[in-house]
């Protein structure tokens, strides 16, 4: 897998993001998380919330680890799909 050149940049509904921002680690993550929410707010909402934190420190960890493909590679292996 290849490296980005250019920084690469993750998009939310609020702002954009660097991918240098980082979360904290893991319990920092979810305290602030849960510490933002709503008094009246269910375990399930919780719990998706947790999960999308776990997710993006799963890929982050992959960004640090150089597991990805460049833009380039995804469209050359997509071509050789849609033949």
């Amino acid at each position: 897998m290849g490296k980005v050149k250019e920084q690469a940049v993750a998009y939310s509904t609020r702002k954009k993001v660097a991918v240098s921002e980082k979360l904290p680690p893991p319990k920092q993550a979810v305290l602030q998380f849960v510490h933002r929410l709503k008094d009246d707010v269910g375990y399930e909402d919780i719990m998706e919330g947790v999960y999308v934190l776990e997710q993006i420190y799963n890929a982050e960890k992959q960004l640090d680890e150089g597991k990805f493909y460049t833009h380039e590679e995804v469209k050359k292996r997509l071509s050789q799909w849609l033949k």
